[in-house]
């Protein structure tokens, strides 16, 4: 409900500097390995906005048979562990040859938490969100947390080319029209897509 969403986001205010610090953790591992790799990238982290959590949680309360994890009894014990992108990194490289040594790094770099979403899974798809290789990381390697405040934490983390990162934007402003302003594509702004 509205009250249950509002309640979600107020306690996610007061836990956001956690997420934070996970998601600045993981993009700073990942520059200097890609420095000492030679590999070109831009890197970018944070943490999700609060107004963009209730939006998030809006629209998956609104088809609760699609989005059975996302129930009240689970989000209020551990909002982290079914909103996976509360922090959130993105590596940008200059080619698919790049994306896959960044997505070969990540399982030395960082503990990944027992989910099936969890491993470094490409996604090239048309209908899928985000071309890009995607993992579900801790904000640390295996056996060496040494930052208390993060443990636990989830990070999404996205690697991809910058012409798939264009690709992202531009098919993210056309398919999710509808979220934000109950519009959809045309069949010509679907043909972009396509053709794109």
């Amino acid at each position: 409900t509205e009250p249950q969403i509002a309640q979600l986001v107020d306690r996610y205010k007061l836990e956001m500097a956690r997420y934070e610090r996970a998601a600045m953790l993981v993009g700073e591992r990942l520059r200097r390995e890609l420095r000492q790799a030679g590999v070109k990238h831009m890197v970018s982290a944070r943490a999700k906005h609060p107004v963009d959590l209730a939006g998030k949680l809006l629209k998956k309360a609104g088809d609760p048979e699609k989005n059975a994890i996302y129930r009240w009894d689970i989000l209020k014990e551990n909002l982290g562990a079914v909103v996976t992108d509360l922090a959130g990194c993105r590596v940008v490289v200059y080619s698919a040859g790049d994306e896959e040594v960044v997505g070969a790094m990540i399982p030395r770099l960082f503990a990944q938490p027992q989910r099936r979403d969890a491993p470094v899974e490409r996604r090239c798809v048309l209908d899928d969100p985000y071309w890009a290789t995607h993992a579900l990381v801790h904000p640390y390697a295996s056996g060496e947390n040494t930052d208390l405040t993060v443990e636990g934490a989830v990070c999404e983390l996205q690697v991809v080319t910058v012409a798939a990162h264009l690709f992202n934007e531009i098919e993210h402003d056309i398919t999710y029209k509808d979220r934000d302003a109950g519009l959809k594509p045309s069949d010509a702004e679907r043909q972009i897509i396509v053709e794109l």
